[in-house]
């Protein structure tokens, strides 16, 4: 709720200072929510302008707005709590306050209203600092699905950043030279950035919680196989090799953390990163083997380096693409079905080491 401003004044339609205002949608019964919590401001008016979010109670006492500007980007919340039921709403998430009044300060003609933000008065403030990103908007009434499609609509128009001035002011471009220009210009590029990351994070935050669903369905296959063969049920050989292969796509184990033998050979090749892998790994690990092996000290090494010093070689020489120690492992167990000139040997006490074959 940092982000929003008290006003005074409903939409501005006057092209005096920026784009005229006009109203785009209005909708009653509706609440505000600081992120997760509830606020004060209950069963009241919104209205979505060209240029900002206007909520005011019903009496018209209170009246906060927000600018669209404001605005990374939004998202339906149509259900909550245990049993899927609850007001439907509108999820708002918010560029950070600095990067908002970069956003102001990119604008070549600013509304009136931008001034609540541009000059920082503590009597306009709704709120103090939260360090909430984001605000919700309850409809008690419906309407949550045609709200935010024009929010979205709105958004994509970008009518704040439209100015009715004409170009020209005493035979000068306005605003074509000097320091303010370059400012604006640095302005916008900023502003521009901003929305950008927030996006990014955005794009990622849906691509983890995709990834989390496939590696629990992938881990749910995989346990259902291990019924199967543990209640004696023939279980046909393309139907392992096709599981193993979507596991090692998305570089998961076997959750019994057994010895991997592929099935002629298709669980290896499903993994062409990790047969990468062992190639590099042999590349930058067996001239160090070979040396101790027929070198002066062969007698203190055996042709053989821990995983953890091989790890960190390795990793070392990878620079910032660096490697788990699954990957590293996985690699390890690829190299003789590849021929490569490497061994993954395992000790009785359970220490696994690289070697040169003998």
């Amino acid at each position: 709720m940092d982000r929003f401003r008290w006003c005074s004044d409903d939409v501005n339609s006057s092209a005096s200072s920026g784009a005229a205002e006009s109203l785009v949608l209005r909708q009653s019964g509706v609440r505000v929510y600081n992120g997760p919590g509830r606020t004060s401001f209950d069963n009241g008016i919104l209205k979505l302008t060209t240029h900002r979010l206007i909520w005011s109670d019903h009496a018209g006492g209170s009246k906060i707005h927000l600018p669209l500007a404001a605005v990374a980007s939004t998202q339906l919340q149509t259900s909550s709590g245990f049993t899927g039921s609850g007001t439907p709403k509108v999820v708002v998430k918010l560029l950070s306050p600095s990067a908002l009044e970069t956003a102001f300060k990119s604008l070549s003609d600013p509304p009136v209203w931008a001034g609540d933000w541009i000059v920082d008065r503590a009597e306009k403030h709704v709120a103090i600092s939260s360090g909430i990103d984001f605000v919700r908007f309850g409809f008690t009434k419906m309407g949550h699905i045609e709200f935010e499609q024009a929010l979205r609509e709105t958004l994509q128009a970008k009518c704040w950043l439209v100015s009715n001035l004409p170009t020209t002011v005493s035979g000068r471009a306005r605003g074509t030279g000097g320091i303010l220009s370059i400012e604006r210009a640095m302005a916008v590029k900023a502003s521009s950035a901003d929305r950008s990351i927030s996006e990014a994070f955005e794009d990622l935050s849906r691509l983890i919680s995709r990834a989390s669903e496939m590696v629990a369905l992938s881990r749910s296959l995989a346990e259902k196989h291990r019924s199967k063969k543990e209640a004696g049920t023939d279980v046909a050989e393309d139907e392992t090799a096709e599981l193993r292969r979507a596991m090692l796509s998305m570089g998961l184990s076997e959750t019994s953390g057994a010895e991997i033998s592929p099935l002629a050979g298709t669980t290896f090749e499903a993994s062409s990163f990790h047969g990468q892998l062992a190639v590099q790994i042999c590349k930058v690990l067996q001239p160090i083997l070979t040396a101790r092996t027929h070198g002066d000290r062969a007698h203190e090494f055996s042709g053989c380096i821990d995983l953890a010093s091989a790890y960190c070689r390795i990793n070392r020489a990878r620079g910032v693409e660096l490697i788990s120690p699954e990957d590293l492992l996985y690699a390890a167990k690829m190299m003789k079905h590849l021929q490569l000139p490497l061994r993954l040997k395992c000790f009785e006490s359970g220490v696994m080491v690289r070697s040169v074959p003998r």
